[in-house]
């Protein structure tokens, strides 16, 4: 079962990816941005409480320190450790804009990944939030 599981979100995170490929190769990443884990049974939104006053199309982008658990929330289930996922990320996303700080710290790019402590799985940034897109429906 969980193979089929880890299946079957390769191919949402693929189809994601593959509806997004019209925007740039690395674009900025805002509020409501699409994330997966590798061992997560779900994909979820990225998450900005408090806004760094910088906007893209009205939408808060922010920045690679925005990874704490109010930033990333649960994947469902982490099929690693197979219980409710908990993402614990004590690095900053890596691979930020070198020459663009949002309140002292790197924009954050489509390109960006950070690791979970809990699982270990890598978390990566699916669709950067520029343009409307729900999150399919995952029955997983």
């Amino acid at each position: 079962m969980m193979r089929k599981e880890g299946y079957l979100m390769a191919q949402v995170v693929e189809n994601l990816e593959t509806e997004g490929s019209e925007q740039e190769q690395f674009s900025y990443v805002v509020h409501g941005a699409i994330i997966s884990c590798e061992h997560g049974s779900h994909l979820n939104y990225l998450n900005l409480p408090q806004d760094h006053g910088v906007y893209i199309k009205g939408k808060a982008v922010m920045n690679v320190g925005d990874r704490n658990p109010e930033n990333i929330p649960t994947f469902g289930v982490c099929l690693k450790l197979k219980k409710p996922c908990t993402p614990v990320c004590s690095i900053d996303w890596l691979e930020g804009m070198e020459n663009v700080n949002i309140e002292g710290k790197q924009a954050l790019l489509s390109r960006c990944h950070t690791q979970c402590l809990a699982g270990g799985g890598k978390i990566d940034i699916v669709h950067d939030g520029q343009e409307e897109l729900d999150i399919p429906k995952q029955g997983f």
